[in-house]
């Protein structure tokens, strides 16, 4: 059998291969080499790129029309030994620390709280509005609350930051007062009831002295916590920060780009180069005959070619010496007799093929 010189364009290919719906080429597929990432990312360059510009037109975009949010922080301190407990040996706030701070934080982070800061700051800004721009975290280990206050104004946001702080601690100190004049009370109504001599008794004497040290307590209630750190105005914005806004819209974009392009890239079947013919169909390539742009015409078809060679230097008898070179290979067990021309689309050269190829062969003396 004469060996077969099968002439294929890409688009061709192409073409046959979608006509099959892939189902009969799937053998060539499973053989297939999976290109190396950056094999693909060069292929695919320009999804990376728009990708990129894009993520990073986003992100500046959205950097420039943000309006500028200020941070202001604080500090509170949970007293280590109030003076309830120093002068009396009364605790009137919870003997666990971390419950403590954490039930002091929600305080902060209360309707009630923000109601109050509204009200002491004359702010138009609502009271959800106050609650959203506030954050309070407790520590244990150093026994503080961390107030955070981020908003559109410096002056505003370092207020804020005081004001919350002031008031979480007003809020406590009025709970405790209430709560001491409501055992005071008790107590006195209590002793309300004995007569002179059981006043005058030891047991007497102690209602009395016990209602004394709840009138002081009451007047030297702090809400068992301080302002540590009052709050600063700050000097910059944290966000928004084109620079970083822009890197990281930049690291998504790329990110973005090669998830498209590998995913692009194992959809996409079509044969671009020789690389992907050889690649796909385990065949080498003879030779690649450049297009040319002049017609010759048989009937009433008109083919693209080129009949013969106008210099001996031009690039088409060139692949046609390269093709005859190759074909030589086909006679070191046998003699090269013959040869068929073939494709798998009709309009594909194969007349122009067979007479070059033969003019080549003649030109060489092995016609």
């Amino acid at each position: 059998m004469p060996p077969i010189i099968c002439l294929a364009g890409l688009g061709s290919v192409n073409e046959m291969w979608k006509e099959q719906g892939f189902a009969e080429l799937g053998e060539i597929v499973e053989k297939e080499e999976r290109r190396s990432l950056a094999t693909v990312v060069w292929r695919r360059r320009w999804v990376v790129i728009v990708a990129a510009v894009v993520a990073l037109g986003v992100a500046m975009s959205l950097s420039l029309v943000q309006t500028p949010q200020y941070r202001a922080e604080g500090m509170l301190v949970r007293d280590q030994g109030s003076i309830g407990v120093n002068l009396f040996g009364i605790s009137l706030y919870e003997s666990d620390v971390q419950r403590d701070l954490v039930t002091t934080a929600g305080l902060l982070k209360s309707a009630r709280v923000a109601s109050l800061v509204r009200q002491a700051t004359g702010t138009e800004l609502t009271t959800r509005q106050l609650l959203a721009m506030v954050s309070a975290e407790p520590s244990t280990e150093s026994s503080t609350i961390k107030v955070e206050v981020v908003g559109p104004d410096p002056e505003d946001t370092a207020r804020f930051v005081d004001a919350f702080a002031n008031q979480t601690m007003l809020v406590r100190q009025e709970g405790s007062r209430t709560a001491l004049a409501g055992a005071r009370r008790a107590l006195e109504a209590q002793i309300a009831l004995m007569t002179p001599a059981d006043l005058a008794s030891p047991y007497g004497q102690e209602l009395q002295a016990r209602v004394e040290q709840l009138k002081i307590l009451a007047e030297v209630q702090t809400g068992g916590y301080s302002l540590w750190q009052s709050a600063e105005i700050p000097a910059a914005p944290v966000s928004p920060r084109p620079v970083r806004d822009a890197l990281a819209g930049l690291a998504v974009g790329l990110v973005v780009g090669l998830i498209l392009a590998v995913l692009i890239d194992r959809l996409d079947r079509r044969l671009k180069d020789q690389e992907d013919f050889e690649r796909e169909f385990q065949l080498p390539i003879l030779a690649s005959v450049p297009r040319t742009t002049l017609r010759w015409k048989r009937g009433a078809t008109s083919v693209e070619g080129f009949v013969g060679f106008a210099t001996t230097n031009g690039a088409t008898l060139e692949a046609f010496r390269l093709l005859r070179s190759n074909l030589r290979y086909f006679e070191v067990e046998k003699g090269l007799r013959s040869i068929l021309v073939a494709s798998g689309m009709s309009q594909e050269a194969k007349t122009v093929t067979t007479i070059n190829l033969a003019l080549s062969l003649a030109l060489s003396g092995r016609g």
